[in-house]
């Protein structure tokens, strides 16, 4: 839930439509692709990591990576330009770091995946269900608390939604340094496997081939295209042809997060 709640705090698609215009749109849909680029080819590796490694030390990274991620991409926004002894950066307009920042949260952003894995460890083939659905509810208490709490300081201090995300990640790593034990013991832990078996394509490849998943993993894949597109463009409709304001988009996503736990927990 934490993990969610400071990922939708700072996401670029809805807090850029308040600075100043001009190739807006483009600018989204870099800093979010760049995000699910680097997510797509680094997550083979952070899943074998946790198979060869365990979980623990994985997930503590992760959250680490996000959080100076977060900072980054913060500082990088709040440069806009006019930070003349930045130079190169603040000519720029700080995107150098927000592009850093958007890569290194991405490619860092396994913990989901990683939790997942942690359930599976320690709960019985029969439970699972139940308890993915758990994780769901609490990923969509994130999505509702993380709009709803970014719209709110935005409308104060656009830097503010950046400063409770990197707290956020912070207070998750030290949740999970020390309350989350170790679920992976050293027998079941396997060899990392060779570079061929990283490569995400080939993975996605065999995935749609298998009968038993190809058609759902392929159904999974399109949805979500869909729907992080209409997110993307979503929020700078709102903003540059409605003209409203982030405490109402805040407001907007916390209605449709509310019903994403009851959907996903059921």
């Amino acid at each position: 839930m934490l993990g969610k709640a400071w990922s939708s705090l700072c996401s670029p698609s809805w807090w850029l439509p308040w600075q100043p215009a001009g190739q807006l749109g483009l600018v989204i849909g870099l800093l979010g692709g760049s995000y699910t680029m680097a997510q797509f080819l680094a997550t083979p590796v952070i899943g074998s990591l946790s198979d060869h490694f365990g979980r623990r030390p994985v997930m503590l990274v992760c959250i680490a990576g996000s959080a100076v991620g977060v900072g980054l991409f913060g500082v990088g926004a709040g440069l806009g330009g006019g930070a003349s002894g930045w130079g190169w950066l603040a000519m720029a307009g700080g995107l150098p770091l927000m592009f850093a920042g958007r890569i290194l949260d991405g490619a860092t952003g396994g913990t989901a995946a990683t939790a997942q894995a942690v359930i599976a460890d320690i709960t019985a083939p029969d439970g699972r269900a139940r308890a993915f659905g758990l994780i769901g509810l609490a990923f969509g208490l994130g999505f509702i608390i993380g709009p709803g709490l970014g719209g709110a300081l935005a409308d104060v201090h656009l830097q503010l939604p950046i400063v409770m995300a990197v707290s956020i990640a912070l207070l998750n790593f030290l949740v999970t340094f020390l309350l989350l034990p170790e679920t992976l013991p050293p027998p079941a832990r396997q060899p990392m496997p060779g570079l061929a078996r990283l490569v995400p394509l080939r993975q996605v490849l065999e995935l749609l081939l298998n009968p038993r998943v190809g058609g759902l993993s392929l159904g999974f894949g399109l949805f979500f295209l869909v729907f992080n597109g209409f997110t993307t463009i979503l929020v700078p409709f709102l903003s540059l042809v409605l003209a409203w304001q982030a405490v109402d988009v805040g407001k907007l996503f916390m209605l449709v997060g509310g019903w994403r736990p009851w959907c996903r927990g059921c």
